[in-house]
């Protein structure tokens, strides 16, 4: 009786090969998902694997502050003149009259305008603080020490208002010096 070895087909033996690893991947998926779920609440969860001698931080606090509301906490319990200053004027610039102007925003958010007369006879300085847009506190600072302060909607801008004006809108009239330019 002869006997006939029979060659095993290439297709048949490349599908089964397919099929063989296709479980194999499958049973360790399996195994894999089933070595991550947490035996007391069913959870899927990751561990992590450290090497020796290396700490792993500790898992978050559910009751702890959200990062940003901490920063917000440290912000409001640091003292306002630690590291920040209340900004000074800007630069001046050239206005008219022989003066200069400048503006600065307070710490409360309030823009103060600042106008300094080189040569006018009678005033020094004026400072407008913006309450409103259009409503305004004004102080001028005459020459001779003096402050005089009032409210008023009449300026836009100090830079723009003429010294007749200003003295004007704090009672005081102008001296015939101060009208000549």
């Amino acid at each position: 009786m002869a006997v006939c070895k029979r060659k095993p087909d290439v297709e048949a033996r490349g599908h089964g090969l397919g099929l063989s690893i296709a479980l194999a991947l499958l049973v360790a998926g399996l195994v894999f998902l089933g070595a991550c779920g947490s035996p007391e609440t069913g959870e899927k969860t990751l561990d992590t694997v450290s090497e020796p001698g290396v700490t792993q931080p500790p898992p978050p606090d559910p009751n702890a502050v959200p990062p940003e509301n901490q920063r917000e906490k440290k912000r409001k319990e640091r003292p306002i003149n630690e590291t920040t200053s209340e900004p000074g004027p800007s630069t001046p610039k050239p206005a008219p009259e022989d003066s200069e102007v400048s503006a600065m925003m307070n710490s409360d958010g309030s823009i103060t305008e600042i106008r300094v007369f080189r040569s006018h006879p009678q005033i020094a300085r004026a400072e407008a603080r913006w309450m409103e847009p259009s409503n305004k506190d004004l102080k001028v600072f005459l020459r001779n020490g003096k402050i005089l302060e009032a409210k008023t909607d009449k300026i836009p801008y100090l830079h723009d208002v003429s010294s007749e004006l200003l003295l004007q809108i704090v009672g005081i009239k102008p001296t015939s010096r101060s009208t000549n330019r």
